[in-house]
């Protein structure tokens, strides 16, 4: 395990090891070690920072329409 030390905010992160990617918890840099996990990296390559995951609105459109659908047809039922 080394300890790594964020380029940006100078953050000290444990516990990670070599060719791991590492999100820094303080400034949320996100870096890829590739330095043996024995020697104590001092810094990684920066990778993708703020990657925005695609597909993910319609899935949550799409199960707030049917919530809304749900509960209008419960009430015509009810009633």
């Amino acid at each position: 395990m080394a300890s790594v030390k964020c380029p940006k905010c100078s953050n000290l992160i444990s516990g990670v090891q070599a060719g791991q990617s590492v999100k820094c918890p303080k400034c949320s840099y996100v870096m890829k070690l590739s330095a043996p996990s024995n020697v104590q990296a001092s810094s990684g390559a920066p990778i993708a920072q703020n990657k925005k995951k695609s597909g993910g609105a319609p899935l949550a459109t799409w199960k707030l329409v049917s919530g809304i659908l749900d509960m209008v047809l419960f009430l015509v039922v009810v009633f």
